[in-house]
């Protein structure tokens, strides 16, 4: 291979190297004890369905392989409250740890939303 091409070749795989993806899973889970709403998630290639959900609930949505966002920004509330939340999440920075990895986004107990990779393959 000539020096030229193995120039071009590196080139390539770098830029390519920030270009993580993974299965497009995605899953909401309810941690608390109180019933929230997750009116949309914005930060994906394609927004995946959302909606109510009770105390330790999950939903998930198979949504196609997508790219892993830098940050996504969820809308929600709690279900009888008519004020609007907004959390954001910094997904930069923590590659799934595999292809087909699916991503969990997580209401906790202390009404924090956070998020982790599940690593199930």
């Amino acid at each position: 291979m000539s020096f030229a091409l193995r120039i071009i070749a590196l080139s390539v795989l770098s830029a390519c190297s920030g270009c993580a993806s993974f299965s497009g899973t995605v899953v909401f889970l309810n941690r608390s004890a109180k019933e929230i709403r997750v009116d949309y998630v914005d930060g994906f290639d394609r927004r995946p369905p959302a909606g109510a959900l009770v105390p330790n609930a999950n939903a998930g949505a198979l949504m196609g392989r997508m790219s892993v966002p830098d940050e996504l920004i969820l809308h929600w509330s709690y279900e009888f409250e008519k004020s609007d939340k907004r959390s954001v999440l910094k997904v930069a920075g923590t590659p799934p740890p595999h292809r087909n990895a699916a991503l969990q986004l997580i209401f906790t107990a202390e009404e924090i939303w956070t998020f982790q990779w599940d690593a199930r393959k």
